[in-house]
């Protein structure tokens, strides 16, 4: 990983992101040690750590102010985000790092705090997710009905695919294809199968309208 880093860096970019080692949990030191060693490696380009919530281990507000404390190339973090108490606690690291939330759920952190998203929303539709975002800046009440029915999409016709025995790539994969047309396809790249007998639209077969959720 530390070679891609090194290779990453030659060609100058804002940031490099990086993921902690996921063979077994790490502790704290471990955690400082990994990322003191991918921000040598980076020179003096900055890093943004992903944590995601299926990552062996977490990283709470308490241990990213350690991090970005003795690591100052560590500039922002990729999470899952949290409730109002952990963005509070996010508030209180110094110095504070950018915080990136799940695409899907911008609206709400916006006005909690976060600055961004690698957006899950903006693979599915780039023009609406900047529309989407226009209006979290202009009308923060609409965006977040915005995102309540984003959600309940999200629950109706993609959750069921997380479903034990359907690979999370599925799932993911199958978000930037339910907007390419009027109903919402699940194949999956080798080796990983495809569910319910490789019957295209809803998890029975059915199709799947996007305007479901309004």
């Amino acid at each position: 990983m530390l070679d891609r880093v090194r290779r990453a860096a030659t060609l100058e970019p804002g940031a490099i992101q990086v993921i902690l080692p996921d063979w077994m949990p790490l502790n704290d030191d471990e955690v400082i040690r990994f990322l003191t060693g991918a921000a040598e490696a980076a020179g003096g380009v900055p890093l943004v750590l992903y944590n995601p919530p299926h990552a062996k281990t977490q990283v709470p507000p308490r241990l990213l102010a350690r991090a970005v404390r003795e690591v100052p190339r560590l500039i922002g973090v990729k999470t899952a985000g949290g409730d109002h108490a952990w963005y509070a606690a996010m508030a209180a690291v110094v110095p504070r790092p950018s915080i990136f939330v799940p695409g899907h759920l911008l609206a709400t952190g916006l006005t909690l705090g976060a600055d961004g998203s690698y957006s899950n929303i903006a693979a599915m539709s780039p023009r609406g997710a900047a529309a989407w975002y226009r209006l979290m800046r202009t009308d923060p009440a609409a965006a977040l009905d915005v995102e309540r029915r984003i959600g309940q999409f999200f629950r109706l016709h993609l959750a069921p695919l997380r479903r034990p025995g359907c690979p999370t790539r599925r799932w993911t994969s199958s978000s930037p294809r339910s907007a390419a047309g009027p109903t919402s396809g699940r194949r999956c790249a080798r080796p990983f199968s495809v569910s319910g007998g490789g019957k295209p639209g809803g998890i029975d077969g059915t199709p799947v309208p996007l305007s479901a959720t309004r």
